[in-house]
């Protein structure tokens, strides 16, 4: 049996897993990771299958973004975890080190020319982003 507690329970928990989902910021940013990675796919690399790799960046970049969305519409950093922010931060140096100076790890067609290297930029500085909120703006959180 179910008692009132337990369905305005469910109820509540029911409204905060569609929330996020269904705000307009959350929909635009998808939208302009679907459209950035249609555009590139079409028009930069011809169709080539290595552009794979250029939207596997958009959508790591489209992922911080939405833990960055998330961080300051809760404005709080409860959940994400400092040590894994800062793995993350290294793992993208490195990496752009070697994309930026070599040409290691590059997609063939024209995306590795600037659009790969630009949005492994972007995810950084949206890990920079949400690691100054971890240890400096939210850390009582």
């Amino acid at each position: 049996m179910m008692t009132m507690g337990n369905a305005m329970f469910g109820q509540q928990q029911k409204e905060n897993t569609t929330k996020g989902v269904l705000e307009p910021q959350t929909l635009g940013a998808f939208a302009c990771c679907i459209a950035g990675c249609v555009f590139v796919y079409h028009f930069m690399a011809d169709q080539a299958f290595s552009s794979v790799l250029t939207m596997s960046v958009f959508a790591q970049c489209l992922s911080y973004t939405l833990v960055g969305m998330q961080i300051s519409s809760s404005r709080s950093v409860a959940g994400i975890s400092g040590r894994t922010m800062v793995l993350q931060a290294t793992m993208l140096c490195l990496r752009l080190t070697s994309t930026l100076f070599m040409d290691g790890y590059l997609p063939l067609d024209s995306t590795g020319d600037m659009v790969y290297q630009v949005a492994d930029i972007c995810t950084l500085l949206m890990v920079l982003k949400i690691l100054h909120c971890i240890f400096k703006t939210r850390r009582s959180t």
